[in-house]
């Protein structure tokens, strides 16, 4: 993507993050983001605004789209898919004789990393049936930027070993043995792992646009405004008191 070029005397210029007084500056606005990343990615959007006028318009067009979903997870539980990604102990190939021994390890004591491990591969799995039934279900007049997201999900799920998950995992009732939860946590953690970023960032993308929308309709902004190719500006009749 390229980007307009922006420096900090711009930034203070427009009160883009913060202003000289206790005005409200542009990015409190849009701050109230459902999860941290959408707020993250929300700064980043207006910080670094686009300059290719096509992607400008997928932008329009996705946060106009009055079909918006609700987002898939909570930010609870999304919070808790980013920690457990980035949970770096107990990082293993799975074995059926090591976790054959975690359960009798369980019986005797608590342990706090197999909570995390568990509770984190049943996300990433719930995780991965609503992508897929989201992207599947997507509307054919959806927005570009939407069917871009959902082609992507498309690619990531399928024909890769995340696929098989999703076929293990039909019945998400089901409870998953000890040895089926390592073997995929090692594939979320470990093979897999941008991949899952990846998947993330479509549910970010979402909150960004809801979030904009929401604020748009409230504050009647418009949503899209005309955009033209050419970069000329004139102002007749104005003189400068310099």
């Amino acid at each position: 993507m390229v980007y307009l070029a922006t420096d900090k005397q711009t930034y203070a210029d427009l009160s883009i993050t913060e202003t000289a007084s206790n005005e409200q500056f542009l990015f409190s606005l849009f701050s109230k983001t459902e999860t941290k990343e959408g707020k993250a990615l929300m700064l980043n959007w207006i910080m670094y605004p686009l300059s290719d006028l096509e992607e400008i318009r997928k932008r329009q067009e996705a946060i106009v789209w009055d079909a918006l979903p609700e987002l898939l997870l909570n930010e609870e539980e999304l919070d808790f898919i980013e920690y457990y990604l980035a949970y770096r102990d107990q990082i293993r190939e799975a074995h059926i004789l090591l976790s054959c021994a975690t359960v009798i390890d369980r019986l005797v004591r608590y342990d706090s990393t197999r909570y995390v491990i568990c509770r984190g591969v049943k996300l990433v799995v719930h995780l991965l049936h609503c992508l897929k039934e989201w992207a599947t279900e997507l509307p054919q007049d959806a927005p570009q930027l939407m069917k871009e997201s959902a082609a992507m999900i498309d690619n990531i799920l399928h024909g890769s070993e995340l696929e098989e998950v999703l076929e293990q995992t039909s019945d998400e009732e089901k409870r998953l043995s000890n040895f089926v939860i390592d073997k995929f946590d090692y594939l979320f953690r470990c093979t897999r792992l941008l991949s899952l970023k990846e998947l993330l960032a479509v549910i970010y993308l979402l909150d960004v646009c809801r979030t904009a929308h929401r604020v748009a309709k409230e504050k009647n902004f418009c949503c899209m405004p005309v955009m033209v190719p050419t970069m000329d500006f004139l102002v007749e009749g104005v003189v400068h008191p310099l």
